[in-house]
């Protein structure tokens, strides 16, 4: 019984509401709206971040951290195999290439610690 009365109810007021025509926004409240919008678009404009560096940008295109430790450590490790190369690594070298490796001093601090005569 209740459902009855409740939907009689229910048609009741969805006949008086399409009965009316719908309600209109005023001049003035879209104005507001506009103006709203306005001022909102300039703030945000004036809050962008700024432009990143260039090396921000190829960080970022690197794949940061993530990407870098790793390029680094490789990085380091091929220095540190190729100023003081392990013995085996000399041995294997002269296999393959067949040829003799000569060390070449790169900073030449025998010559400034006074180890070999200068000529």
């Amino acid at each position: 019984m209740t459902h009855d009365r409740d939907e009689a109810l229910f048609r009741e007021v969805i006949g008086v509401a399409r009965a009316q025509p719908p309600a209109q926004p005023g001049e003035d409240l879209l104005a507001r709206v506009m103006a709203d919008a306005e001022q909102e678009l300039d703030t945000r404009a004036a809050a962008r971040a700024p432009r990143r560096s260039a090396l921000a940008a190829v960080w970022a295109a690197l794949g940061g951290w993530a990407a870098v430790g790793p390029m680094a450590a490789a990085g380091v490790t091929g220095l540190w195999i190729g100023i003081s190369p392990p013995a085996g690594l000399s041995a294997l070298s002269q296999g393959v290439l067949g040829a003799q490796i000569v060390a070449v001093p790169l900073l030449g601090t025998e010559t400034l610690a006074g180890l070999e005569a200068a000529p």
